[in-house]
């Protein structure tokens, strides 16, 4: 994972499992596996597709970018209800 990449990719499995949760209904409890799948779906793509076989970097890549779209999302969410209890 280099560059501009390492920084967007967690973001945007972030985006995109609110979203997919959102329209589609996936329960919270499912989230965070959506979200890992995500990003190893968007690591897989981003670096040529399957075009080059299967890299075990690539889905460790991914799993990382999902693992931290995880965190970003509960992260998020620990302060919003923090700041709701003052």
């Amino acid at each position: 994972m280099t560059g501009a990449w390492a920084y967007i990719s967690p973001l945007l499995a972030m985006v995109a499992t609110m979203i997919m949760g959102k329209l589609t209904s996936i329960p919270m409890k499912l989230r965070p596996f959506v979200a890992v799948a995500a990003g190893i779906l968007l690591q897989l793509f981003a670096n040529g597709g399957l075009n080059d076989g299967l890299q075990v970097q690539d889905f460790v890549d991914g799993l990382l970018v999902g693992l931290a779209a995880v965190g970003l999302y509960s992260g998020a969410k620990n302060v919003k209800e923090h700041l709701a209890a003052k």
